[in-house]
């Protein structure tokens, strides 16, 4: 005649069970449920069994570190947040390396040279206009107007952009 349990008992787990289905070991177990003073919920066969919903945030909880707070190194205890500041400097080397990311002043340099081609062309489009257009000065005028405008706003933003240099 063959044994039959009841669904609950699928939910009570040996050391063993949990080390061998966590990929951890006994003794990582072990400890980590007695830091945690998580109580077996009874013996089977001599050998304490824990309710699975008890055990499994005890061995992966950190030691006081909610998941919640490994995303904010203001929250992580010191040899984390070096490890984490160690891995970020590591992946701004390797994007680097990898032209994904750009020094801050050469990219404010680019953006000098870019804004000062645009000025150019802007500089010299009404005369463009009046001269191989035909367009009259009361119009040539309008357009004036608004490319100072545009180079006002240009400039508004360039000299918005944070740079480093007065940090």
């Amino acid at each position: 005649m063959t044994n039959v349990s009841k669904i609950s008992d699928a939910y009570e787990w040996s050391i063993n069970r949990l080390a061998e289905a966590l990929g951890m070991s006994r003794n990582t177990v072990s400890k980590r449920l007695r830091a945690k003073n998580v109580a077996p919920s009874r013996k089977v066969k001599g050998s304490p069994v824990y309710l699975l919903k008890d055990a499994a945030p005890a061995l992966y909880e950190s030691d006081g570190v909610k998941s919640s707070d490994l995303s904010d190194p203001s929250k992580m205890p010191p040899e984390m947040r070096k490890a984490w500041f160690q891995s970020e400097n590591e992946r701004v080397k390797l994007e680097k390396a990898l032209a994904q990311l750009c020094d801050a002043n050469e990219v404010a340099r680019e953006m000098a040279l870019m804004a000062k081609a645009v000025i150019t062309v802007l500089d010299t489009l009404p005369d463009v206009l009046e001269r191989d257009c035909g367009l009259q000065p009361r119009e040539v005028a309008k357009v004036q107007a608004k490319i100072d405008d545009l180079r006002d706003q240009l400039a508004e933003k360039v000299m918005a952009v944070p740079t480093d240099e007065g940090a």
